[in-house]
């Protein structure tokens, strides 16, 4: 017993039991190789990609738009002035959870108003309604989402969207 307190005292026990673990052992199978570096490659927002690939779906036709301000093109532009600008006729826009300008609380109710920039109409899908009424729809012949998301699923956006689809 007295050997083993000198063991102790002098921490020799530690070298002896880290010993094992710093030899090295060959592995049993060779590395696996580096995957192939990945090519880079531009994200096309929805918004650009509409209007430069798809734009007949909306040519001539009265469009309604679900967005909030994180909705931009590959220049930062917004969604509402970039569609404005590409002849689109936005007659009706819609705001998500803490409205169309990002300004509300989270959980605030917001109320519906007009964009004085365009004079339309802007519809609160989070205030006395979740989803679009049928007046809200009302002359809208074609409804686009363009609602950037943080890909969480309990996240109100993806609720909204939902709404709207129905």
């Amino acid at each position: 017993m007295q050997g083993h307190s000198r063991f102790v005292a002098r921490g020799w026990w530690v070298a002896v039991l880290l010993l094992p673990a710093c030899v090295p052992s060959r592995p049993s199978t060779p590395p696996t190789p580096l995957p192939a570096p990945v090519p880079r490659v531009a994200v096309r927002p929805g918004l650009e990609v509409l209007i430069s690939d798809s734009f007949s779906l909306v040519a001539g036709k009265r469009v309604g738009l679900v967005t909030n301000l994180a909705a931009v093109d590959p220049q930062g532009v917004g969604a509402i002035p970039r569609l404005r600008t590409a002849g689109v006729n936005l007659v009706a826009l819609f705001g998500p959870e803490h409205g169309l300008n990002a300004s509300a609380a989270p959980g605030e109710r917001v109320a519906s108003s007009v964009d004085t920039a365009y004079n339309i109409p802007i519809y609160s899908l989070y205030g006395r309604t979740v989803a679009p009424t049928v007046e809200m729809l009302a002359g809208i012949e074609v409804l686009l989402v363009d609602l950037p998301d943080v890909g969480a699923r309990y996240y109100t956006y993806l609720a909204t969207t939902v709404e709207v689809m129905k």
